[in-house]
């Protein structure tokens, strides 16, 4: 476990991400809007996401959610966590997408599996603030207001403090990753005893 200011590295864990690839293929006609997803999958939403913030919705293709398939739940069974379908997705970014500086809703902390592009694209940037608020645009942040940049491990998880603000830069290529959203533990709750 490499741990960083707002980030950690699984070191302990390594994924096979071309397996990954492999598996999302058959469901390229499944990327819908974020918006669209839970409207219809989770049955309400309290906001817009942004355009070009969409999901690669796997219940399409055969009726069963990513941590349905046990290429998927293999490795969310990597962690000692309680989640179900809701918590984990296959987050797509479409090409040209800019995710803007926030602190995320409810989501304290987040495990991201790189899947696409291969070299795991653009990084995640965190900023320096004061005190950071939930559910907060941090748009008025300047690159002077940079903490640091984390380029993800194609190779390994990462999971970072979502409640920082953090964002990323315009996306490249269309970007892929199996995220795993964690609502009760916090980026300061993590140990060795968080990996089985």
């Amino acid at each position: 476990m490499i741990k960083g200011k707002h980030h950690i590295v699984f070191d302990e864990i390594e994924y096979d991400r071309q397996q990954l690839e492999k598996f999302v293929a058959k469901f390229s006609n499944c990327i819908v809007s974020y918006n669209e997803y839970a409207d219809r999958v989770l049955g309400k939403r309290s906001f817009d996401y942004f355009d070009g913030y969409n999901i690669c919705d796997t219940s399409l293709l055969e009726g069963k959610h990513a941590l349905d398939y046990e290429v998927i739940s293999n490795l969310v069974n990597k962690f000692n966590i309680d989640v179900d379908f809701k918590n984990v997705n296959l987050m797509h970014f479409d090409k040209g997408f800019t995710f803007p500086i926030h602190t995320d809703h409810a989501m304290k902390a987040g495990i991201m599996f790189p899947i696409l592009p291969d070299d795991a694209g653009e990084p995640i940037v965190f900023y320096k603030t004061d005190k950071a608020v939930p559910a907060t645009d941090y748009n008025h942040l300047t690159d002077e207001d940079i903490d640091y940049k984390h380029y993800y491990s194609n190779t390994h998880p990462t999971l970072f403090n979502a409640q920082v603000p953090h964002g990323v830069p315009t996306v490249q290529k269309p970007r892929l990753y199996l995220k795993i959203m964690l609502f009760n533990n916090t980026y300061n709750d993590i140990n060795k005893e968080f990996i089985r």
